[in-house]
C-alpha cells in the first residue's frame, strides 16, 4: 500500500514538474516572439524617420562629357541690316584650321570649375556656374561672367560658338578682326556703324 502511495506521490511530482517545464518554455517562447515583434516595429519607425539619403547632384561632383556631335547652325555675310546671305561656300574656306582647332572634345567638370579640352590638348579652364539651366563661365580679364552654352531636356550640354571676320572702317582705313566666342548668339551683337561686312559661322557643339 505504501509503495503503491509512492509510486502514485512519484508520478504526480514528476507530472508538475513536466507542466511546471512545459510552462517555462512557452513562457519563454512568448517573450521571444513579442521581442522580435517590437525590434522589426522599431526598424520600421526608425525607417520612417531617417530621411533618405540625399544624392549628390552633377553640379555637385565631378564629371566629365564627351562631343557626340557638332553642326553648323548659320553662316552668313552680313553687309548692313537689310543685306544679309547665306553663304555656300565651305566653312573653310573663310575660317580656315580655326574651326578645327577651336573644336571642343571633352568638358570636365569639378564642381564649380570647367575645363574644356581642344585639339592637341589645349586646356581653357573657368570658374563656372548654373542659372536654371544656363551655364556661365567667368571671364577674369574683364572681371564678368558670360554665357557658354545650356543643358537640354536629356541633361545633354550643349555648348555654342560664334565665329566670326568684321571688316570695319576707322579713320579712312579698313581692318579686319577675326576670332570666336562662346557667348555670341548672334551677328547682330557685332554689328555697328562703322563696319563693311561681317561673316557669321554659328555651331552647336553638343555633349553627354
Amino acid at each position: 500500500m505504501k509503495r503503491e502511495y509512492w509510486q502514485e506521490n512519484l508520478y504526480t511530482k514528476t507530472k508538475v514538474q513536466y507542466y511546471e517545464k512545459e510552462k517555462s518554455t512557452l513562457l519563454i517562447v512568448g517573450m521571444s516572439f513579442l521581442l522580435s515583434i517590437g525590434t522589426l516595429m522599431f526598424s520600421s519607425c526608425a525607417d520612417k524617420d531617417d530621411p533618405s539619403p540625399i544624392l549628390p547632384t552633377p553640379e555637385d561632383t565631378s564629371y566629365i562629357l564627351k562631343l557626340k556631335f557638332s553642326e553648323k547652325v548659320e553662316f552668313k555675310e552680313i553687309l548692313n541690316k537689310n543685306d544679309i546671305q547665306d553663304l555656300t561656300e565651305t566653312e573653310t574656306a573663310y575660317f580656315g584650321e580655326r574651326i578645327q582647332r577651336s573644336c571642343p572634345h571633352e568638358l570636365q567638370f569639378d564642381r564649380d570649375s570647367l575645363s574644356i579640352v581642344k585639339t592637341n590638348n589645349i586646356v581653357e579652364k573657368y570658374k563656372l556656374k548654373w542659372q536654371d539651366k544656363k551655364l556661365f563661365i567667368y571671364q577674369k580679364p574683364i572681371d564678368k561672367w558670360e554665357y557658354c552654352g545650356e543643358k537640354d531636356e536629356n541633361g545633354r550640354v550643349i555648348l555654342n560658338i560664334g565665329f566670326y571676320i568684321i571688316k570695319n572702317n576707322n579713320d579712312q582705313r579698313t581692318f579686319m578682326a577675326i576670332g570666336q566666342e562662346y557667348n555670341l548668339i548672334s551677328y547682330s551683337e557685332l554689328m555697328n556703324q562703322d563696319f563693311l561686312s561681317i561673316i557669321w559661322l554659328k555651331r552647336k557643339y553638343t555633349f553627354e
